[in-house]
């Protein structure tokens, strides 16, 4: 039989001089609400790795049929993604689940379900909650686009208890968004002058 500890010893070492060139370069921020905490992380991928997902998550196929609560009469259109259809997609969930484990280090964290958004002007979103008040669910979204100005909008708000939004998060090429799934929130659909959709990959954890 062939011995392939070494093979496995070479890829672990790999990933964790990988992991620590993406931890090296990050910009982190965060942000208070409701008592729980917002990061918005920049620089998660850069250069050519930004480039390679955008045409990946372009060459989807979407459908119509994401709610943001029950009885939405306006789904968006969604892919449901498979973590490993690419390199560039694994790549990005093994990055993803990475920093929410280094941001809620308190918990721990099973992927659930993974998903595209992609939105239009026109389209109509939602305030909304991705679990019920008391859950530790983490949410991540990540901003797929490969370019983007501010006058195309397209922010992420976070709203208090009051519905007071207390927090706007611009979709920068490469930024990636960490919170509990239990503060209110919704994705903005571009302005009217943008002519391309705002993609975001979302990744929903267990977190307990």
């Amino acid at each position: 039989m062939q011995d392939t500890s070494g093979t496995h010893e070479q890829g672990l070492a790999k990933s964790a001089v990988e992991g620590d060139e993406i931890i090296a370069r990050l910009r982190i921020r965060d942000v208070l609400i409701n008592g729980k905490l917002i990061f918005v992380i920049d620089n998660v991928v850069v250069g050519q790795q930004i480039h390679s997902i955008y045409q990946e998550i372009m060459s989807l196929p979407y459908h119509f049929g994401e709610l943001d609560y029950k009885g939405d009469e306006y789904p968006i259109s969604a892919h449901e993604l498979d973590t490993g259809r690419s390199m560039q997609v694994t790549a990005l969930t093994q990055t993803v689940t990475m920093l929410v484990d280094m941001q809620f280090p308190d918990l721990t964290h099973r992927l659930d379900r993974s998903y595209v958004n992609q939105v239009r002007y026109g389209d109509m979103t939602y305030p909304h909650t991705d679990a019920s008040r008391n859950s530790k669910n983490v949410t991540a979204i990540f901003y797929a686009n490969e370019a983007w100005n501010r006058q195309f909008g397209g922010e992420t708000n976070f709203y208090d208890f009051r519905g007071e939004n207390l927090c706007a998060v611009l979709p920068r090429p490469g930024r990636l968004v960490l919170f509990h799934g239990s503060i209110e929130h919704n994705g903005s659909p571009p302005t009217r002058i943008t002519t391309i959709p705002r993609y975001t990959v979302a990744f929903k954890f267990d977190s307990r």
